[in-house]
């Protein structure tokens, strides 16, 4: 397995408002499979901002 393998778009809407969703996955190396069950996916925007700005920190210190 590589890491195309298990890799999905997707939409990431937010209007800077109380909620971020992810909905409309697709998966560019399967084009044929129907992923309409999965999500949409609701996060606060409070909780989502921090956890990319830890990981992206995170990232961050591995690449130094």
């Amino acid at each position: 397995m590589t890491s195309n393998d298990i890799r999905f778009d997707c939409q990431h809407r937010g209007d800077g408002g109380p909620l971020v969703i992810w909905d409309s996955f697709e998966q560019p190396h399967r084009q044929t499979r129907d992923y309409s069950g999965f999500g949409p996916f609701h996060f606060d925007r409070y909780q989502y901002d921090d956890a990319v700005n830890a990981l992206s920190a995170a990232v961050s210190s591995e690449m130094m």
